[in-house]
C-alpha cells in the first residue's frame, strides 16, 4: 500500500496505433494522444492510487505495430509525456519474449545503464515491471543477474520492481538464498504478483508470491488479473460451454477481471496490475462496440484492424466490473492486513532442497527439471503440459497438495472448491520462521508421495468449516464469498457471520460478494457482470439481534425485498447484471 495505507492500481498500455490508421500517423501524434487520453480516462477516484504500465516495445515485421516507431522512440515518447503531463508510470522493461524477439528488433529490454538514468531523471517513473521473465525457455544466469541488479537500482532510487510469472520461476527464486537475502534487505522495493492467466500451476502461481509477503520478506504483494488469457488457456469459449484445445479470450466474462482482483484482496493483496488483452480498457476493443471482432490474436501477437470511435472511452467492462470493484477495495477494512491474513491461514507449505538436489538454482538444467509438473515440486503442479489442457484428458495430472486441500479437479480451476484451508502460503526455506505464527500446520516439499496420503493427513489435522458450498473467507473486518464454478451455471449457497450479523444466500456462477463491518453496520458489495447474458439473480438474507435498515444502490436494480416487522431480518432477491451495494445500518 502507499503511505496512506491504500492499494496500488496499474493499467497496462501498448503504445500501438490501429493498423488502419498507421499511414495517417506518420508523425506519431495519434500514438501520443492515445497514451495521454488513456490516463485521462482513468476515473478520478482511482487516479491517486493508479499508474500506467506502458510497454517499451517497437515495431517489427509480423509483430506488434506501432506506426514504425522503434522501442527507443516509444520509450522516449512515454517518458516525455509522463514528465509533461505528470502521468505516473511503471513501465514493462523485460520479459521472456525478449530472448526470442531480439532477432526481430522487437524486444522491450531496457539496458541497466539506461534504467539507472531513467530512475535518476524522471520523477513520475514510480517503478518498473518484469513479466514472465523465464517462460519455458529457461531462467538463465543473465536473467537472474538482470532481475537482481534491477531490484538493487530501484532500492537505491526509491522505486519499486514488480514481477509476475508462473510457478517455475517462483520455484527457483524461493530456493535462491542470494535473491531471498536481497529482497529481505529492501522489502519495500520488490512486489511479487499473482499472474492469473496460468492453467498449469494456477494455485502455486498464487501461493508463492503470497508466501513471500506472508513470511515477511516483502511489504506488498499483489494480483495481476488476466481474464482474457485465463479464459483462452483454460480452453473456454462461449459461456457455459465445455473446454476445447484452446479457448477464446475475447469471450471471457467481464466479471472475471474484478473477481480475480477480489480473490487477491481476500489474501491481503495491495497491488492490482491489469494486463493481457486490452478488451477491458478501450471502447474500440472488447464486446460492446461495432468493432467487436477487433480482438487480440494470441497466435500471431498482432492487433486486428479496427477503426477508432468518434469518442474514445473506457469499455463497459471497466465501467461496470473493474471500476466499482477497485473503488470498493479502497474502503477501510476491505483488504485485510498481514496479521489478519495470518490468523486465518491453516497450512504453511515450506520449500526445501531434496537430498539429491545440489545444482545451483539458476542452472538451466535445474530450471527444466523444476518445470511445470516435474522435479522437486511435483506436489505443487497441476499439469505436465500446457497443450494437454484440456483436450487430451488422458494426460491430466495433478500434484498432491491442491487436490488434497483446495479440492481442485482441473488445472484451470480458479476458486478453491472448499473454504476449509483459506489460502496456503508457499514460503522459502530461507524465510525467518519467527515471522510466521508458531501454531500453524507446516508441511514441506516432498512430504507426501501420494495424493490420498496427503488428503488423509490434512483431513485429520485441519478442522472442517461449515459455510455452505460457496468459497467463504472471513478475514479481519470483511467476508469474501465466491461461487466456485468458473464456467458452469451452478449456484452456490453460503452462510457466515460478520460484525454481529448473520449472512446467507445463494450466489450465481461467476459472481462474488464482499461484506465489510464499517463500525455502524455492514457494507455489502456484489458483482456478477457478464455483459453478454441476461440479468441474473442473487439472494441475500441478513439477520441481526438488533433492528437495522438497508439501502440499495443503484436504486433501479430490480429487487424483491421481505423485511420482518421488527426489522431484524431482511431477505433480498436481486435481479441485475453488474454491481450493486447494500448499506446495512443498525437503528
Amino acid at each position: 500500500m502507499d503511505a496512506n495505507g491504500q492499494p496500488w492500481f496499474g493499467f497496462s498500455y501498448y503504445a500501438y496505433v490501429p493498423s488502419e490508421l498507421e499511414l495517417e500517423d506518420r508523425d506519431g501524434s495519434l500514438r501520443r494522444r492515445l497514451f495521454t487520453t488513456a490516463w485521462e480516462l482513468i476515473p478520478d477516484d482511482l487516479k491517486p492510487y493508479s499508474r500506467m504500465i506502458p510497454f517499451f516495445i517497437g515495431s517489427a515485421e509480423g509483430f506488434l505495430s506501432f506506426g514504425g516507431a522503434s522501442r527507443q522512440q516509444i520509450r522516449r515518447e512515454i517518458l516525455e509525456l509522463s514528465d509533461q503531463h505528470a502521468i505516473p508510470i511503471h513501465p514493462y522493461i523485460r520479459m521472456a519474449f525478449d530472448r526470442n524477439c531480439r532477432e526481430w528488433h522487437a524486444d522491450m529490454e531496457v539496458p541497466l545503464g539506461d534504467l539507472e538514468r531513467m530512475f535518476g531523471e524522471h520523477e513520475h517513473l514510480l517503478g518498473v515491471h518484469i513479466g514472465e521473465m523465464a517462460g519455458e525457455a529457461g531462467f538463465f544466469a543473465e536473467e537472474r543477474a538482470y532481475l537482481m541488479r534491477t531490484i538493487e537500482l530501484a532500492a537505491r532510487y526509491g522505486k519499486t520492481v514488480s514481477l509476475w510469472d508462473h510457478a517455475n520461476l517462483w520455484q527457483v527464486l524461493l530456493l535462491d538464498e542470494e535473491f531471498v537475502d536481497l529482497i529481505r534487505r529492501c522489502p519495500k522495493t520488490f512486489v511479487p504478483l499473482w499472474e492469473t492467466n496460468g492453467a498449469k500451476t494456477a494455485y502455486a502461481d498464487q501461493g508463492m508470491p503470497f508466501g513471500l509477503w506472508a513470511s515477511g520478506l516483502v511489504e506488498r504483494w499483489g494480483v495481476n488479473p488476466q481474464a482474457g488469457w485465463y479464459w483462452f488457456e483454460s480452453g473456454f469459449r462461449e459461456m457455459w460451454s465445455g473446454r476445447s484445445m484452446s479457448g477464446s479470450e475475447a469471450k471471457a466474462p467481464d466479471v472475471l477481471w474484478s473477481l480475480m482482483s477480489a480473490l487477491g484482496a481476500s489474501a491481503g493483496a495491495q497491488a492490482y496490475f491489469f494486463e493481457g488483452t486490452e478488451g477491458w480498457f478501450w471502447n474500440f476493443r472488447g464486446k460492446f462496440n461495432e468493432s467487436a471482432d477487433a480482438e487480440w490474436d494470441p497466435d500471431v501477437g498482432s492487433i486486428k484492424k479496427v477503426k477508432l470511435p468518434q469518442t474514445l472511452d473506457l469499455t463497459e467492462t471497466f465501467k461496470r466490473a473493474i471500476h466499482p470493484t477497485l473503488k470498493r477495495l479502497l474502503e477501510p477494512g476491505a483488504i485485510p492486513t498481514r496479521q489478519q491474513v495470518l490468523e486465518q491461514v491453516k497450512v504453511i507449505y515450506r520449500t526445501k532442497w531434496l537430498p539429491d538436489d545440489t545444482t545451483p538454482v539458476w542452472n538451466p538444467e535445474m530450471f527444466r527439471r523444476m518445470s511445470w509438473a516435474t522435479g522437486m515440486y511435483d506436489d505443487l503442479a497441476t499439469l505436465p503440459s500446457f497443450w494437454s489442457l484440456p483436450a487430451e484428458q488422458k494426460k491430466f495430472y495433478m500434484g498432491h497438495l491442491y487436490p488434497a486441500t483446495y479440492g481442485v479437479t482441473h488445472g484451470s480451476d480458479l476458486v478453491p472448491k472448499t473454504s476449509r484451508y483459506y489460502w496456503i502460503p508457499v514460503v522459502s526455506k530461507y524465510a525467518d520462521p519467527s515471522l510466521l505464527p508458531p501454531d500453524k500446520l507446516v508441511v514441506e516439499s516432498g512430504q507426501f508421495k501420494k495424493e490420498d496420503e496427503a488428503k488423509r493427513f490434512f483431513d485429520q489435522n485441519v478442522p472442517r468449516q461449515d459455510s455452505g458450498s460457496a468459497w467463504v473467507a472471513c478475514v479481519g473486518r470483511s467476508v469474501y464469498v465466491f461461487n466456485r464454478h468458473e464456467n458452469q451455471p451452478v449456484d452456490d449457497e453460503f452462510h457466515c457471520r460478520i460484525g454481529g450479523f448473520q449472512l446467507s444466500g445463494r450466489i450465481p456462477a461467476l459472481a462474488f460478494l464482499l461484506a465489510t463491518d464499517d463500525g455502524t453496520g455492514l457494507s455489502i458489495y456484489v458483482n456478477n457482470f457478464i455483459g453478454v447474458l441476461d440479468e441474473r439473480q442473487m439472494e441475500i438474507q441478513i439477520r441481526s439481534p438488533r433492528p437495522f435498515e438497508v439501502s440499495l444502490a443503484p436504486a433501479d436494480i430490480r429487487s424483491d425485498v421481505k423485511t420482518s416487522p421488527d426489522h431484524t431480518t431482511a431477505e433480498f432477491r436481486l435481479t441485475f447484471n453488474g454491481s450493486a451495494e447494500l448499506r446495512v445500518a443498525v437503528c
